[in-house]
């Protein structure tokens, strides 16, 4: 990933970047030709890719998450075969992770420029072994109060589209956990404890009630809320 002038190599990624051509085939009948030709009409850049949040790709990754279509470079680098896409834009993400465990991000590209063959000597960074960025669970708080600990969250956002977004978070039902409430004014996501690095969610909205119920054992929920003001970084 090229940034301005900044390159950022990844961990291992889960992707399907590719360039989609659209067209049509014409059939070939003259002088016994069985060959049909194919003509492009336009192509696009599609997919999306999966990677864990380290120390190094951190920082640009969550970048991303901002409105507006950020423009940036990605390299393929399938060792054998290199491709290099310019003018790539994030479509939709999702932030997830599971308490004690890596942060990863999926991030659904677009683009409408042509590819081309990655120049290994001057694009293509080398990865090197950073410290993986891990949630944890039980330092999550919503208006200066612990929630009970939170087995997985996950933060989804449609940039495309501009439709805000939602958060999800997988714990216990609790009557601390603002039984009454219709609105939450923010939450504090840890991504990060070491590094001090935190999503901080304003204006939420429950998509339902947020009730206790009569059980002496805890029941697991997954609770969804729509984020109505912005969302920062904190570092």
């Amino acid at each position: 990933m090229l940034d301005g002038f900044s390159s950022v190599a990844f961990p291992y990624c889960e992707e399907t970047i590719r360039e989609a051509v659209s067209g049509y085939f014409l059939p070939s009948a003259l002088e016994g030709n069985r060959k049909s030709a194919f003509f492009a009409t336009g192509s696009e850049i599609t997919g999306c890719f999966i990677t864990r949040l380290d120390d190094e790709c951190a920082m640009p990754l969550l970048s991303l998450m901002e409105p507006g279509k950020k423009r940036f470079t990605l390299i393929q680098d399938h060792v054998c075969k290199k491709k290099k896409y310019t003018g790539v834009f994030c479509k939709t993400f999702s932030i997830f992770a599971e308490h004690g465990k890596a942060v990863y991000l999926k991030c659904e590209v677009g683009g409408d420029r042509l590819s081309k063959a990655a120049d290994t000597e001057e694009d293509c960074s080398v990865w090197s072994k950073n410290k993986t960025f891990l949630f944890n669970g039980k330092e999550v708080f919503a208006d200066g109060n612990r929630l009970p600990q939170v087995y997985r969250i996950e933060l989804k956002g449609n940039l495309e589209k501009n439709s805000g977004y939602e958060l999800l978070l997988y714990s216990p039902l609790s009557f601390e956990f603002f039984p009454c409430l219709n609105k939450i004014e923010k939450i504090t996501v840890p991504l990060n404890l070491e590094k001090s690095v935190f999503i901080e969610l304003n204006g939420l909205i429950p998509a339902h009630d947020l009730c206790d119920i009569n059980c002496a054992d805890s029941i697991l929920s997954a609770r969804r809320f729509f984020v109505g003001g912005k969302i920062q970084m904190v570092y």
